[in-house]
């Protein structure tokens, strides 16, 4: 009856092939700005960001779209530092607002910078991002052709070194991208980030009410899950490498840990069905992984099962990592995939049981 271990694996990696194939499927948008007058408006919230405020205003003031038909918002979080006052000394952007949130906390901030927006679209970026200077254009050149509720569009990690650690990071973010893009183009999106989103005013406005405002975060996926709710809604992926924006990896492990833990700390008010499904059974195949290590200690028999379960787990995952990468033109080690493939049920853990004890902070 052992056997019967394998059937989690099994369960997962025709969920993780399923949307490697769809990924095969998408295809890059290339069509330019044919209508430069859709207004945008560039919101960005943020507590403390003097050291990476600066860098992304000027990639904001470097945009080709024109600077009339563009805005910036920089919602100031109740900052105990000088991002106020950087922000409104920057002179290179034409149409810079710079206000302080009436509440506490990123989304009561982002909800008041898309109130005072004069814009039909909204995009949300954050103070430590960067991007090209076709991003902008990019990105409201789909908008334009496609008129979509929701644009998730895609975010990259600024490799800092070919480590361990960078490394680790880059594959999972790598796997999570491709599991946005490719639930995205099945039209049925189980991920966004707030890093790189686009939405319409309005859309925002009326689905507010499900942000969850007393939780850490999610700002992205709760206006993401409240606005699937409507059978019609169109949510759309944008494959496109102008719109890509870059964030930096964590410095230390524990910065990891951290961040991940927040991100899961919301996982239990999830309610969509689909995204339900993919955590739990992530969480289960991998959890099962890491007891099966631990059982083959005790018991070597089992080592049949422990290499079984190891390899259908760590081909589907290489199939969806292949399909990722190489759309993003990223490159990644055999034997860093390999160490994060061991290492990744023992994280999952870890993070999982910090996610238990995080308190209330920003973001």
């Amino acid at each position: 009856m052992l056997w019967l271990l394998i059937i989690p694996f099994v369960i997962y990696s025709a969920i993780i092939l399923r949307i490697a194939f769809y990924l095969k499927d998408v295809k890059p948008f290339q069509k330019k700005v044919d209508n430069a007058e859709i207004k945008v408006s560039v919101i960005v919230a943020c507590r403390d960001e003097e050291n990476n405020l600066p860098e992304l205003l000027s990639c904001l003031s470097k945009q080709d779209y024109p600077q009339d038909f563009f805005e910036v918002i920089i919602v100031d979080d109740n900052s105990t530092d000088s991002t106020f006052n950087l922000a409104n000394k920057f002179d290179g952007i034409k149409n810079l607002r710079v206000i302080r949130n009436s509440g506490t906390g990123k989304k009561f901030a982002i909800k008041k910078g898309v109130e005072v927006s004069s814009s039909e679209l909204i995009l949300t970026t954050d103070a430590d991002c960067r991007m090209g200077t076709r991003w902008l254009s990019s990105v409201v050149s789909f908008y334009n052709h496609e008129k979509p509720e929701m644009i998730i569009a895609p975010v990259n990690l600024s490799k800092l070194n070919d480590g361990l650690l960078n490394s680790f990071q880059v594959i999972e973010w790598q796997a999570l991208q491709g599991i946005t893009a490719g639930t995205a183009a099945r039209g049925n999106p189980v991920m966004c980030n707030g890093a790189n989103l686009g939405f319409k005013k309005y859309t925002f406005l009326s689905h507010s009410y499900g942000l969850k405002y007393n939780l850490v975060s999610g700002d992205d996926i709760f206006l993401l899950q409240t606005l699937k709710k409507e059978k019609k809604s169109n949510i759309r992926w944008l494959e496109s490498n102008e719109a890509v924006i870059t964030t930096p990896t964590a410095p230390t492990i524990m910065h990891l840990l951290m961040q991940r833990a927040r991100w899961i700390s919301k996982a239990g008010f999830y309610k969509d069905p689909y995204i339900i499904i993919i955590a739990l059974v992530t969480f289960c195949t991998n959890i099962e992984l890491l007891g099966l290590y631990l059982a083959w200690i005790l018991n070597t028999t089992l080592a049949f099962i422990l290499i079984s379960g190891f390899v259908i787990k760590s081909a589907s995952d290489f199939a969806l990592l292949k399909e990722t990468i190489r759309k993003s033109f990223k490159s990644v080690k055999s034997k860093y995939f390999f160490a994060s493939e061991i290492l990744y049920p023992l994280y999952v853990l870890i993070v999982s049981l910090k996610a238990l004890t995080i308190k209330k902070r920003w973001k």
